[in-house]
């Protein structure tokens, strides 16, 4: 079964590398580079699973998680981190829900056994109804994250240059 899978993390080598080792699995690879990157990835596309880092600039992988689990509960969600925490593991289990948080490195096959698993088990979950507007309470939280700015041709703005 060929998986749509978002990777998001700050460091641009960090998800190259991920591709690259998960290149003989039956996945569709995108990538994102801030929460805000992922968002616009989640409305634009259906997402099997989303692997996040946790550390990372505006929005933490496991706050990321809890405002995916609102909006994309059919999306799998796993935390790969270099820097756990128990505070922040405890944080995206409960709030994100995360059907797994790894420590980074990882092999590719415990990864992509992760990725699979995330995917039937999120699937097989009932969807609650929505508890409130996610984009208010990610926007009350950490302002400015629900906007992105986009060039004339339709790129996303990282960065202000």
């Amino acid at each position: 079964m060929n998986l749509t899978v978002l990777l998001v993390d700050d460091e641009e080598s960090v998800t190259a590398s991920l591709r690259l080792a998960l290149r003989k699995y039956p996945f569709t690879l995108f990538t994102a580079k801030s929460a805000a990157e992922a968002l616009h990835v989640l409305a634009e596309r259906t997402v099997d699973v989303v692997v996040s880092d946790e550390r990372m600039p505006g929005l933490q992988g496991s706050h990321l998680m809890g405002g995916i689990k609102m909006r994309y509960p059919k999306a799998g969600r796993i935390i790969l981190t270099g820097q756990a925490s128990v505070e922040a593991a405890m944080f995206a289990i409960n709030q994100g829900q995360v059907h797994r948080y790894l420590t980074k490195p990882t092999r590719a096959e415990d990864l992509a056994v992760a990725i699979q698993e995330a995917a039937e088990l999120a699937r097989a979950t009932p969807v609650a109804a929505p508890q409130g507007p996610l984009d208010e309470s990610l926007e009350a939280e950490h302002p400015g994250i629900t906007s992105v700015q986009r060039t004339a041709d339709g790129y996303i703005v990282l960065e202000d240059v």
